[in-house]
């Protein structure tokens, strides 16, 4: 039997494959030191294991820097320490109490942050469980003394008061019990507290969040004292501060997952006593950069990617590592990628980035590792000794590459994989995963697998003082990477890294020529020759090649002035002609090459023409030009079938052209061999101007033997679809597979779009390549409300984070928008002009905040579609963001339209009809049919019915999907505009006593709106007088606002006493006896002045129902205070009853309950109307959600809910409720010690 030794243990984190190993062990001092390597992640755990210290015993992390800004904390008020009792106050409410700490200038900035908006989704799900135990423990002995008091309580009625009736007593322990069930925990709110010491600026946490800083952890900047400190012992959330702009922004750095410090392992994880645990180069130092933002589920943001880039420059970093990336629509274009070529060509920083783990099909690759051509983009490749030790697999496949690992070439032509490096490791993780380390596999381990290979390259030049740039580097690792037999070139790049070789052609090879040579094929405006669609390939092509050298910054003018480079050029296959030679000067040059293609059999083709230095033709090439053919199979009789043979790892590549006409096709896949199998089945198309993954499908799937599975994939016609079918690279044992391919299509002849004021619209509909059944559909989902906006601003960014290497401002306009939802709905919000644009954005953030009553709901970047949230209905206001380095390219944008997304309940389907006839009389519906091949067919759409569409404001539409059978994988975009709006027409006066009213209803208005803006000091010296001679509905209209103001004035409570008497004196106003009785009263139908008195005798009872409910309150706090008795407030309350629905006037109806002891009652209601606007884990999407209730879950399980609320309350921020002028805090509530009592 055969034992693994701890010589094939080294492929837990695999360096021997990458010479990584060998080179160490050869040279020791040679791991990385004096190397600097940059994070781009999630960020990276500084207390995680092998993250502490390098092989020199230096420190290990020397920055831990958030980019997204997620964890920023706003600490620009500033408080002073209360000389009385030596604390502070803090934004949560808490009284703190700060230790003996140095601060010269007395000032002491303020802020708080929940908790749970700082750790990634798994860390908060973990913490609710443990949290919810302990409350179920404390909770036990309240729910056992609940039930042996009800159990204790007489069978017969003994008058008891309501609150100790078993009927509250049971309500008491239903709640108690549903609350169990319902609540979501927000975790801690904690206050943070930032001081400038004289030397430098401090923070202060309470993570305990019980007001104690005595003993708090004083943290500076993490590269001041490269500080890290845990939230608590049970999360083991480690944490960094960076302190900005003068004390007025903390940023608490955490990780948004556990994927950055895995990286970081990989890069340059340091175990001393287990050097198998090792990174690639244990001697290098590690600045993390999270460009992960929390509040988008740990994706890449602009603004994250620009600062960290800003900071990279800053650090000094030699290298950097980022794991992330996204398809793109524009290879080589947008902000982030212009900055990051400049970051690698201008700064000199080497740049790595994974390649993308989206294949096998071609042209995969994700941004911006491999359609950047300045970065160097990873494949992700595996060994026999990777498989047995990471995969504990009983048989270990020959070498390869993952079968997701991204393939080139970019759809800009460059090769897209540079080179490869191992894509599996069993690295470091954060604390919080409760492991010290993790299996992880993709090209985002082989990307920080090639950094640490890079790492030791860059640390030994500078041992031995050999001269290198990002130029010679490149060329060293491309020039010498081991090619993998029987791997073709877009999956492995130039092959697999190999440190000892690279390092030899570094010190063979110095860096005397510090020029890089820019290729461009200026015809396709791309990095290479990439030909892909039978209408390219079908004849010889001549096409131009420019070769530009491009020089350092600071080249002096003669230096360029001599410059002159012989090439050679070579061609790699003979189907490529190019010329033998081309003399190059500074301004560069071009030259014509010629392809041969008429005889290129069907399938990919791919060379190169290798430019050489003639006079260092030993060197290998200084620049290559990537060519690459596809030439397409055609299809016959709309038919495509193929019997495929794989063993673990093989890739199928087909490349058809798609026929004309054709829209979608089905994929039949059958297996004919034993033993089950998983294959990764891609239909890859490239459309000019989309991403390759818009006009892709792919699914991975467990085939068993003779199991067939169909598949329905949209196709596009007279585009190439590469049919790539591959065995996964674990799925042992070999295997047979029959793919067929049946091609169908169904052209509607009209645009896809209907306005509400055509009546019916008709639709021809044609099959031009095989008789189909045809029955359209249209189903709509989404209603779309665009906006613009009403208010922005534009400024600079002064901070620090936010100024570029080279000294450049960046300015933001941030935009101000406003929207009403009559119910609630899941939206998404969007900026038409740049959804779905990340690293090809022109502008650096395009960041969108919903909020509502100052509490932030949702966040949305560049992927609109991945964030619905739910909300309820409501007033909403949206703010965006955008940065750009030009002022004026801001300034030009003035009514920039965002659009709210909102989906429909339930889908909304158009009519459709066979005949016009029908469509009018809105008869049958039309029924399937069959069309022939070659024939048209006429349908008919009829517009909605108005009492059908949904409440709409200008300018809305509807959209959803048109599908012309149901067979149809997708339908297509379909849009239904111009929806009417509610409108009432308005009365113009025609008399003077009419012109009288009118000029009174004007005054009424007025006053309303300094009541909405607050403006009390005003309305008050208005409305001192009421008009004379107005009429008693007038007169109640103007009590009514006044009562309106004192009721919402911030000196509520010293203004009760005129509460009440402006209510008795409505009361005293409307005879009740005689509203009462017309209530009472069955309208006459003849009676024409009936609708007259109606509206005058709803007026009157409304005024009354309001009047009695403002005198409840105010009674309510007034009895609090002990100035009224509980008899007169229930009097009131008794009269309120008579004349509304209690469940009207909640709020009076809990008060009135908690004031004589009916707790259980009163949060019953309360629950009651929480599910009913909509009940969500946050209570800032529940108006009703106020300090009442607060006070119930308070006292109803003692200190378990007192917790728990008093940091819903923290976490949403200031409260905008009605009912915040009726709050006690907890210690001084009376109320609440007595429903505390109840539970105890």
């Amino acid at each position: 039997k055969q034992f693994v030794g701890m010589k094939e243990m080294e492929a837990i984190l695999p360096k021997e494959e990458s010479q990584a190993l060998q080179f160490i062990h050869s040279n020791p001092n040679y791991d990385g030191r004096g190397t600097i390597v940059a994070v781009f992640d999630t960020g990276v755990d500084a207390g995680a294991p092998g993250l502490q210290v390098t092989s020199e015993g230096k420190p290990k992390m020397i920055g831990v820097i958030d980019c997204t800004g997620d964890g920023d904390v706003d600490t620009s008020v500033i408080r002073k320490l209360d000389e009385a009792t030596g604390t502070l106050e803090g934004l949560t409410g808490r009284s703190l109490k700060v230790g003996k700490w140095n601060n010269p200038s007395g000032d002491y900035h303020v802020g708080m942050k929940q908790l749970f908006t700082l750790y990634p989704e798994d860390l908060v799900n973990r913490m609710k469980k443990e949290r919810k135990k302990q409350r179920e423990e404390e909770q036990k002995k309240i729910k056992v003394d609940l039930q042996n008091r009800i159990a204790s309580l007489p069978k017969a009625d003994d008058n008891r008061p309501k609150k100790d009736s078993k009927e509250e007593l049971e309500e008491q322990l239903n709640q108690l019990n549903q609350l169990e069930k319902t609540f979501d925990d927000p975790g801690l709110v904690v206050d943070c507290v930032v001081f400038h010491d004289g030397t430098h600026w401090r923070a202060a946490i309470d993570v305990e969040a019980n007001g104690d800083l005595t003993n708090a952890k004083l943290m500076a900047d993490f590269n001041v004292e490269y500080q890290w400190h845990q939230f608590g012992a049970v999360d083991l959330m480690n944490f960094s501060v960076n302190i900005y702009d003068e004390g007025n922004v903390l940023s608490i750095v955490t990780t948004s997952g556990a994927h950055g410090t895995h990286v970081a392992g990989i890069v340059g994880a340091c175990f001393p006593d287990q050097p198998e645990l090792n990174g690639i180069a244990p001697g290098c130092q590690i600045v993390s950069m999270k460009i992960g933002d929390g509040r988008l589920h740990s994706e890449e943001t602009g603004v994250g990617l620009i600062r960290a880039m800003i900071e990279a420059v800053k650090y000094k970093c030699d290298i950097i590592n980022m794991s992330f990336g996204e398809a793109t629509q524009f290879p080589e274009k947008g902000r982030v990628v212009t900055l990051a070529t400049e970051i690698v060509n201008k700064y000199g920083i080497i740049f790595l980035a994974s390649g993308g783990n989206n294949g096998p099909a071609l042209s995969t690759v994700g941004c911006p590792g491999g359609t950047t051509s300045a970065l160097i983009g990873v494949g992700a490749y595996v060994s026999p000794a990777m498989s047995k030790v990471m995969y504990s697999m009983r048989q270990s496949p020959p070498e390869n590459y993952y079968t997701w690992s991204s393939r080139g070439p970019s759809p800009s032509g460059s090769l897209g994989i540079s080179v490869g490096a191992m894509g599996g490791a069993i690295a470091p993780v954060p604390n919080w995963t409760l492991a010290k380390n993790q299996l992880m596999n993709g090209t985002s381990m082989s990307s920080p697998s090639a950094a640490g290979g890079i790492a030791l390259l860059v640390g030994a030049c500078r041992v031995e003082g050999i001269k290198y740039s990002t130029v010679s580097v490149r060329r060293a690792i491309e020039n010498t990477a081991r090619r993998v037999e029987g791997l073709d070139q877009f999956t492995m790049g130039y092959g697999l890294l190999q440190v000892s070789k690279a390092f030899e052609y570094l010190k063979n090879f110095p860096e005397d020529d510090h020029v890089r040579y820019e290729v461009r094929i200026p015809s396709r405006n791309a990095k290479g020759i990439y030909l892909r669609d039978r209408r390219e390939v079908q004849n010889d092509l001549e096409i131009g090649v420019e070769i530009s050298p491009e020089f350092p910054e600071k080249t002096p003018s003669q230096e360029k002035v001599d410059f002159e480079r012989r090439i050679s050029l070579q061609s790699t296959q003979d189907w490529i002609e190019a010329p033998a030679v081309v003399i190059l000067p500074s301004g560069g040059r071009g030259f014509n090459v010629f392809l041969k293609l008429k005889n290129l059999r069907p399938g990919v083709h791919y060379g190169e023409i290798q430019g050489t230095d003639s006079t260092r033709n030993f060197m290998g090439p200084v620049f290559r030009v990537p060519v690459t053919v596809i030439v397409p199979n055609s299809v016959v009789g709309n038919v495509w079938k193929k019997s495929m043979e794989f063993t673990p790892g093989d890739i199928s590549r087909n490349f058809i052209e798609i026929p004309r006409g054709c829209t979608w096709a089905e994929m039949d896949l059958k297996l004919e061999s034993e033993g089950d199998r998983i294959f990764e089945i891609r239909s890859q198309q490239l459309v000019h101007g989309r991403a390759y993954k818009e006009d892709q499908f792919a699914k991975r799937i467990l085939l068993s033997p003779t199991e067939a599975k169909t598949f329905k994939l949209n196709v596009v016609e007279d585009v190439t679809s590469e049919i790539c079918i591959a065995q996964f690279w674990n799925s042992l044992g070999n295997s047979k597979l029959k793919v067929t391919m049946q091609f169908h299509g169904l052209s509607p002849t009209d645009s896809f779009h209907m306005s509400a004021s055509d009546a019916v619209k008709s639709v021809s509909i044609m099959a031009p390549v095989r008789t189909c059944q045809v029955l359209p559909e249209i189903s709509l989902e989404f209603l779309q409300q665009p906006l613009v906006p009403i208010s922005s601003t534009l400024g600079p960014l002064l901070s620090q984070r936010d100024i570029l290497p080279n000294g450049s401002q960046i300015y933001q306009k941030i935009f101000h928008y406003k929207f009403k939802l009559e119910e609630s709905a899941e939206i998404t919000m969007k900026i038409p002009m740049l959804c779905d644009l990340l690293y090809e954005n022109p502008f650096e953030i395009q960041m969108l905040e919903l909020s509502s009553e100052n509490r932030v709901l949702l966040h949305v970047d560049a992927y609109p579609s991945r964030y619905f949230k739910k909300v309820p209905k409501g007033d909403y206001q949206i703010r965006l963001k955008l940065r750009h380095v030009n002022y004026d390219t801001l300034d030009k944008l003035k009514n920039l339209q965002v659009v709210v997304e909102t989906k429909l309940n339930s889908k909304k389907n158009l009519k459709i009809y066979a005949t016009l006839d029908e469509a009018m009389s809105e008869e049958s519906t039309a029924k399937e049919s069959k069309l022939k091949v070659g024939n048209r067919k006429l349908f008919f759409i009829r517009n909605m019915d108005p009492k059908d569409v949904p409440t709409a404001v200008a300018n809305s539409s509807l959209v959803g999907t048109f599908k012309l059978n149901k067979d149809m994988p997708e339908g297509i975009l379909f849009t239904y505009t111009g929806l009417a709006q509610k409108s009432e027409a308005k009365k113009k006066a025609e008399n003077f006593d009419e012109i009288s009213e009118f000029l009174v209803s004007q005054k009424l208005r007025f006053l309303r709106q300094l009541v909405d803006k607050k403006k009390f000091d005003e309305f008050f010296k208005i409305s001192e007088n009421v008009p004379e001679g107005v009429s008693l509905e007038t007169s109640l209209k103007f009590k009514r606002l006044t009562l309106l103001a004192l009721d919402n004035h911030p000196d509520r409570s010293f203004k009760l006493k005129e509460i009440v008497q402006v209510a008795d004196s409505i009361l005293n106003d409307i005879d009740q006896v005689e509203t009462a009785a017309f209530f009472g009263l069955k309208a006459d139908p003849d009676d024409k002045d009936h609708s007259k008195l109606k509206k005058k005798m709803n007026l009157r009872k409304k005024v009354l129902v309001e009047a009695l409910f403002n005198k409840g309150l105010a009674m309510s706090d007034l009895e609090e205070k002990g100035e009224v008795e509980r008899s007169q407030v229930e009097q009131v309350w008794k009269l309120l009853s008579r004349w509304a629905d209690s469940g009207k006037f909640l709020e009076l109806q809990i008060r009135n309950l908690i004031n004589s002891g009916q707790f259980g009652s009163a949060l019953k209601i309360i629950r009651k109307e929480i599910e009913d606007l909509g009940n969500t884990s946050e209570p800032a999407r529940v108006e009703f959600n106020f300090q009442v209730e607060f006070k119930l879950n308070s006292c109803a399980a003692g200190k378990i809910w007192s917790r728990s609320w008093k940091n819903w309350d923290g976490a949403n921020g200031p409260q905008n409720s009605k009912w915040q002028r009726n709050s006690h805090s907890l210690p001084d509530c009376h109320h609440c010690n007595k429903f505390h009592d109840v539970f105890q």
